[in-house]
Parts: structure tokens; sequence; C-alpha cells
């Protein structure tokens, strides 16, 4: 009968539903060493994708016969295939 009072009164609401324990030394450093290996793996993902897309730059100069420049940026994508038709004329 308790129950349902509390359950249906205006401070049901804030009523704690469970009690968590708190986490011990050895868990927080287990899940901390988690995230650093997962931040490590990330920054060797976004280096390897910097990587691949600096080569597809050197690339796609190579293919225009343009420059290399470190610093150039690949291509809109509404311009390759303008760059491919006219490319592909010139083919005998």
């Amino acid at each position: 009968m308790l129950t349902s009072i509390v359950e249906s009164g205006s401070s049901a609401s804030l009523m704690k539903g469970s009690s968590k324990r708190k986490r011990t030394r050895e868990e927080l450093e287990e899940v901390k060493e988690e995230e650093d290996a997962l931040k490590l793996d990330r920054q060797a993902f976004l280096q390897e994708m910097k990587r691949l897309k600096e080569e597809n730059v050197k690339l796609e100069a190579l293919i225009h016969d343009k420059p290399v420049d470190s610093k150039m940026r690949p291509p809109s994508m509404g311009g390759l295939s303008s760059k491919s038709s006219q490319l592909s004329s010139q083919l005998p």
C-alpha cells in the first residue's frame, strides 16, 4: 500500500529508483586505460586519413600535370566530371 502512494505522489519522480555502487579505483583505472587506447587508435586513424588525402592530392596533380604543392586541396566533386570529360576528349 505504501508503494502505491509513493509511486503516485507528486514527489514520485524524485525517488531514487536503485542505488548504484561506486566504482573501485581499479575499475576507474581500467576505464581510463580503455579511453586512452581508443584515443590513440583515433589519432592513428586520423593521421592515416591525412596521409591518404595528401597522397590523393599528389596523384590528382600528376594526372592533371599540375605542380605538386603540399598545401594544395583536392578539387571539388563538381569539377571532376568536367575535367574527366576534357581528358576523355583528348584521348585518341
